[in-house]
């Protein structure tokens, strides 16, 4: 399920707050979902045929420096997720605790759970690949159910479209304030793509291309749109789609608040704890001398500083919106520029190389691809040609070493 929709549909219904009644959130939810999962897929074709991260497949294309700008893509995106995180964990959580055991909800209780969350998805995230794949399988079922709960306690209270005199149409007229929405969409689904690699390594190479980009495309497409039309629905059921926790609590039984805000928690720790692990490998490659635990330490201590200044001191958690925006900026040409890569030189890697330049051990070229990053702030390729596949073993060889 997606990072904006199956733990937290609040943040799912922000296209309401756009002033879109619910066929323009639906048409909105589809096109952009469609638009990001497919970025997801072609990411996702490279991986098992390099055998390492998508940060390192991009040297074949920015050269050995250049891969820094995927560095530098997937910090900003790990960090304004860690943060966010945090920022949609926190405040359901105290005010699930003030409904039904009557605690404080002030700032000093949000920083306490704050805290505590983060050292959680820490955790989490230090643990590993095994323990975030194990975590999402359990979040998935629980977030359907909980998400199922819902909508039927929501159904009552549906309306076609929000109040247009409290929640107008956010650029004045429906098209642009539709692309809007449809931007929001885009971002949530192409946030994963930069990460394809980390999970797509470990596929065999045997596995026929069409099934490598189909079956993250449609998981993709299927849980996004799942968790996001749930959102949708709750968002048209509130009175204020721009803070929804509340007013849905309210129409729970007394007895369901706790469990569905503890599923949701959970959820949030689970992305939260793949974002930091994503975050780690890609920092580690920076920050090669350091061992994966001080790495996490150090990202965490920016992500916490992050989190306690947008949610704390300066409420910025409407910014999320912002962060999409950004995020779709710097992703998609990157994406472009790998994908069309690829297939200009055959769909082939020189393997070697790859891991060469992972490690700076050297290549044909070392330095940054000016051609790439220009187009990327707007190819040639130093690692790829039109080489036959490399075998099983040798891809299990470098597999092991890029873990």
């Amino acid at each position: 399920m997606s990072r904006s929709a199956a733990s937290r549909p609040g943040q799912a219904a922000d296209h309401v707050a756009f002033g879109l009644d619910w066929l323009g959130s639906l048409t909105a939810i589809v096109v952009g979902t469609i638009l990001g999962s497919a970025a997801v897929g072609a990411m996702a074709v490279m991986a098992p045929k390099a055998g390492t991260t998508s940060t390192v497949i991009s040297s074949a294309f920015f050269g050995i420096r250049g891969r820094y700008v995927g560095s530098f893509i997937t910090q900003v995106i790990d960090l304004g997720y860690f943060a966010m995180v945090l920022w949609i964990s926190a405040p359901p959580l105290v005010q699930a605790g003030h409904l039904v055991f009557g605690l404080p909800a002030g700032r000093t209780a949000l920083t306490i759970v704050l805290l505590a969350l983060a050292v959680i998805v820490l955790g989490l995230g230090i643990f590993g690949h095994a323990s975030v794949v194990a975590s999402e399988k359990f979040t998935s079922y629980g977030n359907a159910v909980c998400l199922a709960l819902l909508v039927l306690c929501c159904i009552g209270h549906l309306h076609g479209a929000p109040d247009p005199k409290a929640y107008p149409l956010v650029l004045k007229t429906w098209w642009p304030s539709w692309m809007l929405a449809v931007t929001v969409m885009v971002a949530n689904a192409i946030s994963y793509a930069p990460y394809a690699g980390d999970y797509g390594r470990y596929i065999p190479t045997r596995t026929p291309g069409p099934a490598l980009f189909w079956w993250p495309f449609g998981g993709m497409v299927v849980g996004c749109l799942l968790g996001l039309m749930c959102g949708t629905f709750i968002g048209l059921s509130v009175s204020n789609p721009n803070e929804v926790v509340g007013e849905m609590y309210g129409y729970l039984p007394a007895l369901l608040v706790l469990p569905v805000a503890l599923v949701g928690l959970i959820g949030n720790v689970s992305n939260g704890g793949m974002v930091v692990y994503n975050g780690m490998l890609d920092l580690q490659a920076i920050l090669w001398r350091l061992s994966r635990i001080q790495v996490g330490f150090i990202f965490s201590a920016i992500g916490i500083t992050i989190g306690y200044i947008g949610l704390i001191a300066f409420n910025l958690t409407a910014s999320i919106v912002a962060l999409c925006s950004i995020v779709t900026v710097l992703v998609t040409p990157w994406i472009l520029i790998i994908v069309i890569g690829y297939f200009r030189h055959g769909r082939r890697f020189r393997a070697a190389d790859l891991q060469a330049a992972a490690g700076s051990t050297g290549t044909r070229t070392g330095s940054a691809s000016r051609p790439s990053s220009r187009g990327w702030l707007g190819s040639r390729s130093d690692c790829c040609s039109r080489t036959p596949r490399f075998s099983s073993a040798r891809w299990r060889h470098w597999r092991r070493a890029s873990i």
